[in-house]
C-alpha cells in the first residue's frame, strides 16, 4: 500500500489542475530522441529484447510494457484492428484536451511467423502474427485499484469529480470519424466495433457500421427480438421491449476503459487513464453502460477486492458522476442485451 500515494489525495484531494492543463512532456535528450527516431527494426527488436517487461493482463486481453530505460516504455498493443487506434487516440486526446496522457513518440509493427507447434489443427500452417508497439513516455505512479479501499468517500468523490471532467472534455471533441461508430482509424471506413456495451460472455464486438443509422437499425433489430420471444430466465419469460433505441443523443468519444486498475494516479498528483485500446466514437449513453456492466461483471465473478471495482456502496454515485445520468437508457439495454448472444 502506497500512503504517500494516499496522502497526496488528502484536503482538498487530487490536484485540480489535471483539469486545467495538461502535465508538461518530457523532453527526450537529443540522442535518447534520435535513438527513438532513428533505429532500424532491427536495432528495436534487439532494443525490446534487451528490455525489462511486464505483462498486464486485464478482461479486454493483455499488453506487455517494456522498459526501455529513462522514462520511456514500449507498450504492445494486442489488436485485431489494421490499425493503431489507441496511438490515434491519444494524438486526439492530447490535440483537442487538457487530459493527462503519455507522449507517443513512434509506433511500429513486428510481422512473424507462428510456431508450427503453437497452432492448432484449423490454424493454417503459414499463420503470422502481427505485433504493435507504441514508444511512449511512461506513466509512474499507483493504479486506484491498489489505493481505492484506503481512499475516504470525499477521496473518492473527488476522483469522481475529476474523471467526470475528463469525460466531458471528451464529449466535446470533433473529428471527421465522429459520424462512424467504432474505433478511431484513418480514412472513412466504418471498423469492427469492440466495446463492453457488446461484451455478453460470447461476442465482444459487432458491426462494421458506416454510420449512426446502421448502427441504430441493428439495437433496434435486437430489441425487436424481444417481441413475442418465449425465452425463460430464471424460470420467468423475459419482458418484452416494445420501444426502440433512443438515437437522439449524438456519437461522442468514449473513452470505455473506467477500471480502477486502468487508472494511474501518478507521481506528479495527476489522474491518468491507462487504456485507450478501446476508445472510440459512441453513443452518449454507452460510457454509462458500459462502466456499469463492468461493475455488475465484477460483482458477479467476485474480481477485485475490499471494495474494488464496482462492488462498493458508492460506486453507483460515482459512475453517475462520471458519466451522467443515463439510466434510462441502461433499463432499455438490459431489457435488450441478452439477444446480443445471437449471432
Amino acid at each position: 500500500m502506497d500512503s504517500a500515494a494516499v496522502e497526496s489525495l488528502d484536503q482538498s484531494g487530487v490536484k485540480t489542475s489535471m483539469i486545467d492543463k495538461n502535465p508538461a512532456a518530457k523532453t527526450l535528450d537529443e540522442d535518447l530522441m534520435k535513438r527513438v527516431v532513428e533505429s532500424s527494426m532491427e536495432d528495436l527488436e534487439n532494443w525490446l529484447e534487451d528490455s525489462t517487461v511486464d505483462e498486464a493482463t486485464g478482461e479486454w486481453g493483455s499488453y506487455d510494457l517494456y522498459h526501455l530505460g529513462r522514462g520511456l516504455v514500449a507498450k504492445e498493443i494486442k489488436t485485431c484492428l489494421p490499425s493503431n487506434p489507441e496511438y490515434l487516440a491519444l494524438q486526439l486526446v492530447r490535440q483537442q484536451t487538457n487530459i493527462p496522457v503519455p507522449k507517443v513518440y513512434r509506433t511500429f509493427t513486428i510481422t512473424s511467423q507462428v510456431d508450427p507447434e503453437d497452432l492448432s489443427e484449423e490454424e493454417e500452417e503459414d499463420m503470422e502474427i502481427t505485433q504493435v508497439f507504441n514508444i511512449m513516455d511512461h506513466i509512474s505512479g499507483c493504479p486506484l485499484s491498489t489505493l481505492w479501499p484506503d481512499m475516504s468517500d470525499d477521496q473518492k468523490r473527488d476522483v469522481a469529480r475529476v474523471l467526470g471532467g475528463y469525460v466531458r472534455q471528451l464529449r466535446d471533441i470533433r473529428d471527421p470519424r465522429s459520424s462512424i461508430p467504432g474505433p478511431l482509424a484513418p480514412g472513412s471506413e466504418a471498423r469492427i466495433c469492440d466495446s463492453p456495451v457488446f461484451d455478453d460472455g460470447i461476442h465482444d464486438s459487432r458491426g462494421p457500421f458506416a454510420s449512426y443509422d446502421e448502427l441504430t437499425e441493428f439495437l433496434n433489430q435486437r430489441q425487436r427480438m424481444t417481441i413475442g420471444s418465449k425465452t425463460m430466465f430464471n424460470g420467468k419469460r423475459r419482458p418484452e421491449l416494445r420501444e426502440p433505441v433512443d438515437n437522439s443523443l449524438p456519437l461522442v468519444m468514449t473513452y470505455h476503459g473506467f477500471e480502477l486498475d486502468k487508472i494511474i494516479l501518478g507521481d506528479d498528483g495527476h489522474l491518468y487513464l491507462n487504456d485507450w485500446r478501446l476508445a472510440g466514437f459512441y453513443p452518449m449513453w454507452f460510457e454509462y453502460v458500459g462502466m456499469r456492466s463492468e461493475a455488475a461483471a465484477v460483482r458477479l465473478c467476485g474480481r477485485g477486492k475490499d471494495g474494488c471495482n464496482g462492488s462498493d456502496e458508492l460506486w453507483e454515485e460515482i459512475m453517475l458522476e462520471i458519466c451522467g445520468d443515463f439510466k434510462k437508457y441502461d433499463d432499455w439495454f438490459l431489457k435488450m442485451c441478452w439477444t446480443l448472444t445471437y449471432t
